[in-house]
């Protein structure tokens, strides 16, 4: 599947159900535990984009994971287009994670800021990524 090929859609109420196994499929993902914040599923339920609004127009993308089987085919590439379409998007990355940096780049974000020991286990710093639109 291509990202050409994927759908792309609200996450609804019924999508939490399979959600923690898609989570620990995926180290690196934060382990998200649904609140308030709004996210995106890519179907057949192989991967989430989870955010939420700050405000006055700002975003932030707090989690994104794609089923194994299901990586390198475009899908992370496309829930993220799907979301940042317009506003100013923002989010943290381990300083070590050069395949999410280079996602995200290709999505159009950009080194904005540092966060020195942001995260624990280990203890790492995070860059801080944004996109707006052209």
């Amino acid at each position: 599947m291509g990202d050409a090929d994927a759908l792309i859609r609200p996450g609804r109420p019924a999508d939490l159900a399979w959600i923690p196994a898609l989570l620990a499929q995926s180290a690196g993902a934060a382990q998200w535990v649904p609140g308030a914040e709004s996210f995106l599923v890519a179907e057949p339920q192989s991967g989430i984009l989870v955010w939420r609004e700050t405000g006055a127009g700002e975003f932030e993308i707090l989690n994104l994971a794609v089923e194994p089987a299901a990586r390198r085919r475009g899908l992370a590439v496309a829930l993220v287009q799907a979301a940042c379409r317009s506003g100013r998007w923002f989010l943290e990355v381990r300083e070590s994670n050069s395949a999410a940096r280079a996602l995200y780049a290709k999505c159009g974000f950009r080194e904005a800021g540092l966060r020195r020991g942001y995260y624990t286990g280990p203890v790492e710093n995070a860059i801080v990524l944004l996109w707006e639109p052209c």
